[in-house]
Formats: C-alpha cells, structure tokens, sequence
C-alpha cells in the first residue's frame, strides 16, 4: 500500500513535466494528462494484489467477509496520493527542485509509515506518529486486510478525511491554475 501511495505521488507530479509537449501543442486538460499516468500505477496495484493473495494463501491467513470493502478503504489512500501529485507536480512544473526534495522525503519517510516495521505507540516517536496520516492510513488498510476490522477506526477516520479534502483541494486548485503551468511550460 505504500507503493500505491508513492508511486501515486510520483505519478502526478511527474505527468506535467513528462508530457510537456502534449500540454503546450493541444489544448488537453492537466487533469487529463496526470489521469492517465496514474493508470499505470493502478495497474501495477492490481498486479501487486495478486501477489499478495498468494502470499496470504501461502501464510494460511483467511482474510474475513469484510475483504469486499477493501476498495473503499483503500479509496482514501489512493485520494491522497492522487491529490498530493497533483499539488506537487503544479509546484514541480514552476521549480524541478520539488521532485528531488519529494523523493528524498518519501523514500526516507517509508521508515515513519509502519511499512517496513511497526512504529511505537508511546514516546515522542509515538506522540509524533499520532499526526502521520500516511501511517494511520497505510496500517488501517493493513488491519482490515489481515484482522477483518480498524484496530484505531478515529485515526483512519481522521487520516481519510485529510486525503479527500486534498484531493478535492488539489482538483480545484489544479483548474485554477492550469492556464499558467501551461505558460510555465
């Protein structure tokens, strides 16, 4: 679920810069544009899914009925990672500084999300972790996948509030502003 997160986020910010020639000769919408990059990386998710199907076949681990609403706990991830490349890839379009200094956050940020161990509860790590969204978003999905229920449902509540209020943010902020990225171009 990380990946989807990171490579969603690579995907928006990126399109913008990648498809620089399509945006200044055809009047095509950066909406448009970044969509169809993030196509590839649901893809690759769908791909991944299987594989990890397998691995929970092979750990003998029976998911609960609940798995039918992994899509819409996934949703919110996906909105965030959708919203913050569309944000990032804006700012990217005006200062390509912004890709470097993103992936140097998340590559190191992976270690602050529970994605490689879990992070602890107590402590300042644990008081700062209290505020990671991409934690709270990423181990709720992981919970729901594996134990069938939230283990923290406010902090998920919360955390996928925040992703779909960026991506509502970042699609408006995005129309607005389309006409001058495309002129940054």
């Amino acid at each position: 679920f990380w990946l989807l997160l990171r490579e969603g986020i690579d995907a928006g910010m990126g399109a913008i810069q990648r498809d620089k020639r399509i945006l200044t000769k055809i009047n095509t919408p950066l909406m448009v544009v970044i969509l169809s990059r993030y196509g590839s990386v649901c893809a690759n998710t769908l791909i991944r899914l299987v594989f990890l199907i397998f691995i929970l076949y092979y750990y003998k681990i029976v998911p609960s009925l609940n798995i039918i609403l992994i899509p819409f706990m996934v949703f919110p991830l996906v909105a965030l990672g959708l919203g913050l490349g569309i944000l990032l890839g804006i700012f990217n379009s005006a200062n390509n500084d912004i890709a470097n200094v993103s992936k140097i956050f998340f590559r190191y940020g992976m270690f602050l999300s529970s994605v490689i161990f879990p992070m602890p509860s107590e402590g300042a790590i644990g008081l700062l972790n209290n505020f990671n969204i991409f934690n709270h978003l990423i181990v709720g999905i992981r919970d729901f996948l594996v134990l069938g229920h939230l283990q923290y449902p406010a902090h998920f509540g919360v955390s996928s509030a925040i992703g779909l209020g960026i991506i509502i943010l970042s699609i408006k902020w995005q129309h607005t502003v389309q006409y001058r990225v495309k002129g940054l171009l």
